[in-house]
């Protein structure tokens, strides 16, 4: 199958040059989201290094307190 508009060009040199471009724009996409991302990932190194620097190392991690559910605050008033 040869191509009509341009009849010198083979199929096999068209599908190369739309792989290469194909793989082209991935890469340019690839780059494009690390430069996005990397913000991101620069605040939150920041914020894992301030966590980690504001409790030692074998402290146990703190919960926060325990909230009481609706059913059983409905529960204590029927009581």
């Amino acid at each position: 199958m040869a191509n009509a508009w341009r009849p010198d060009i083979s199929p096999n040199q068209i599908q190369g040059s739309l792989i290469t471009m194909i793989k082209a724009l991935l890469g340019e996409m690839r780059r494009m989201m690390r430069a996005e991302l990397e913000p991101i990932h620069e605040r939150i190194d920041r914020l894992e290094g301030e966590t980690a620097a504001g409790q030692p190392q074998n402290a146990p991690i703190r919960q926060p307190p325990r909230r009481v559910q609706l059913e059983e605050q409905w529960m204590m008033m029927k009581m």
